[in-house]
């Protein structure tokens, strides 16, 4: 699975999320459990490539670095676009916890959260100080940043009716007007519509990015699987932008 599929993964956890929050039982250990171990073995993937190119900068000359840089951008990118799933479903797993007065997920995915934020800012630091700091593709990186951190925020907004998760967005202040105007489009009976809206703004936004698979395509897989496992299985039966037979494909 690549990081592309993750985005729409992320999309699907977000919507389904708050029906998850609101469920009285347990999330599955297992599920978090195979969560943990493919996330770190991902992080550790990613801190390896990472560290080549860092490694590189400043000791074997420019071409060797900028070789070494856009080696490293698939990492870079795949670590951005990744980390739109790892916020949202943070975001879920604590609310769960917090609703139902619990502390078992909350640590699990909170350490995840916390190694991917620390990857992610050396990624920026790498795109900053970099030896592609000024070419093409490191613009093309900084608009994918940007874009991803506005949806992580956006998604992650449509979880606070359930509890302030707000601290998981990138912006949270941006996170919590995104909140309002969900709960305006609530009061007014156009939550279902203005989210098919959103869906096809979602799939069309990252519709460009070309799939990236830096090696980390098994672990996804079993992120992915282990997330949608904690959720029951009706809440994915239903039809719309992203349909269950995506899910099936998963599974």
């Amino acid at each position: 699975m690549t990081s592309t599929e993750l985005v729409q993964l992320a999309a699907l956890v977000a919507n389904h999320g708050p029906q998850l929050i609101q469920n009285d039982a347990p999330l599955s250990e297992s599920c978090l459990r195979r969560y943990w171990t493919a996330a770190k073995c991902r992080l550790h993937r990613w801190g390896l490539a990472l560290s080549r190119c860092q490694k590189a900068a400043g000791s074997l000359g420019n071409d060797w670095n900028q070789a070494q840089w856009y080696a490293s951008l698939p990492t870079m990118q795949e670590v951005l676009t990744a980390e739109i799933l790892t916020r949202v479903w943070t975001a879920v797993a604590c609310g769960h916890d917090r609703r139902h007065l619990q502390n078992e997920a909350e640590p699990i995915v909170f350490s995840i959260f916390t190694g991917h934020n620390e990857l992610r800012n050396r990624v920026l630091q790498l795109m900053v100080h970099g030896p592609a700091a000024e070419d093409t593709e490191m613009l093309a990186l900084n608009g994918l940043r940007r874009r991803c951190e506005r949806w992580t925020d956006l998604l992650i907004s449509y979880l606070l009716a359930e509890g302030d998760v707000s601290e998981f967005a990138t912006d949270p202040q941006r996170c919590r007007e995104f909140a309002e105007g969900i709960d305006r489009q609530r009061q007014a009976g156009v939550a279902v519509p203005a989210w098919d809206l959103v869906a096809t703004s979602y799939q069309a936004a990252f519709s460009d990015q070309q799939p990236v698979d830096d090696g980390s395509s098994d672990l996804n897989d079993q992120i992915a699987g282990s997330i949608i496992g904690s959720f029951p299985p009706d809440l994915f039966d239903s039809t719309g932008v992203f349909q269950s037979l995506w899910v099936t494909r998963l599974e």
